[in-house]
C-alpha cells in the first residue's frame, strides 16, 4: 500500500512542478518572441523605408547635389588641412582653418539627410581630388598660398553656383540645407578673391591656368 502510494505521488509532484514552472516559461518566451518581433520589424521597416525614398524622395538632381556638396567638402577640409599646417600667411591660415571647420559641418549635415533618405556620400578624394590635395603638399611659401588661392577662388565660385541650385531642389530637407549653407559660401569667394586681390592674383580664366599666373609670379 505504501509503495502504491509513493509511486502515485511521484506523478503527482512532477504535474505539480510542471505547472508552477509553465506560466514563468511561457511569460518568457512570449517575451522574447516579442522582442525578437520588434527589432525584426523595425530592421524591415527602417530598409524598407530607406530602399523607398532613395528612389522616390530623391530625383537626379538631388542625388547629384548631395554627391557633388559630400565630395567638394571632402576636398575642402582636406586642402585646408594641409594649408593650416604649412602655410605661413596668417589671413590664408585663417581662411582655410575657417573652411575646414565649415566644410566639415556642411559634410555631416548633407550626409545625415542622405542617410536618412537611404543614400550614403563619398567618404574617400576621388584620384583627381588626392592629387590636387597632394600637389599643395608639395608646396611651400608662396607657391602654396598661390596655389590654395587659386583652388580656391575656383572651388568656392562652384560652390556658389552649386547651392543656388541646391536652393531651388525640390526635396524640402536638401532645399533648406543649401539656402542655409550659400551666404557662408558666398562669404568664403568673397575672402578668396580679396586676399588673392593683395598677392596680385589675377582672376582672368586663361586656359589650365585658372587665375593667370605664371610660374614666375607664384615665385616672387
Amino acid at each position: 500500500m505504501k509503495r502504491e502510494t509513493y509511486f502515485l505521488l511521484i506523478p503527482m509532484a512532477l504535474l505539480i512542478m510542471q505547472s508552477c514552472s509553465s506560466p514563468d516559461r511561457k511569460d518568457r518566451d512570449e517575451s522574447e518572441t516579442a522582442k525578437s518581433a520588434v527589432v525584426a520589424s523595425t530592421a524591415d521597416t527602417t530598409d524598407r523605408a530607406q530602399a523607398a525614398t532613395a528612389d522616390v524622395s530623391m530625383n537626379g538632381d538631388e542625388k547629384k547635389f548631395v554627391l557633388n556638396a559630400a565630395s567638394s567638402s571632402l576636398l575642402e577640409e582636406a586642402a585646408a588641412a594641409v594649408v593650416v599646417q604649412k602655410s605661413q600667411n596668417q589671413e590664408i591660415k585663417g581662411l582655410a582653418d575657417r573652411l575646414k571647420k565649415e566644410y566639415a559641418k556642411i559634410n555631416m549635415d548633407v550626409t545625415k539627410i542622405a542617410s536618412g533618405k537611404g543614400m550614403e556620400g563619398p567618404a574617400l578624394l576621388s584620384e583627381v581630388q588626392q592629387k590636387q590635395v597632394d600637389d599643395l603638399k608639395n608646396l611651400s611659401g608662396r607657391a602654396l598660398d598661390v596655389q590654395y588661392l587659386k583652388m580656391q577662388i575656383k572651388t568656392q565660385a562652384d560652390a556658389v553656383a552649386l547651392y543656388t541650385d541646391g536652393a531651388k531642389l525640390n526635396n524640402a530637407d536638401l532645399r533648406s540645407f543649401a539656402a542655409q549653407a550659400l551666404p557662408a559660401v558666398k562669404e568664403n569667394w568673397e575672402a578668396a578673391k580679396k586676399i588673392g586681390s593683395k598677392l596680385n592674383l589675377s582672376n582672368t580664366n586663361n586656359g589650365d591656368d585658372l587665375l593667370n599666373i605664371s610660374q614666375e609670379d607664384v615665385k616672387k
